[in-house]
């Protein structure tokens, strides 16, 4: 959602976890592709060395349950509720 916005709409976004990043290269290229890009047009920011995570959850169900929908709809946490996945907590 933050990258369909970005080609719309002229704002910088600010995503806060490394290991997010890796995530979306490892498994969704295309993506990520797309991410880089607007970091290289200064309009994506990443704030370094900070990684988030739930502790004992599987990486891919952390993964899907909360970082993709985040990414997608723009927003850390709350993004995840707004798009209907169930959030652990």
């Amino acid at each position: 959602m933050v990258l369909t916005l970005m080609d719309e709409f002229d704002f910088k976004y600010i995503q806060s976890s490394a290991q997010y990043y890796e995530w979306v290269r490892e498994d969704y290229p295309q993506l990520f592709a797309r991410i880089r890009r607007g970091v290289e047009e200064g309009r994506w920011l990443g704030v370094p060395k900070l990684n988030l995570g739930m502790e004992g959850a599987p990486r891919r169900e952390w993964r899907d349950r909360v970082v993709l929908p985040s990414l997608l709809s723009g927003c850390v946490l709350t993004g995840a509720e707004r798009s209907g996945v169930e959030v652990i907590r």
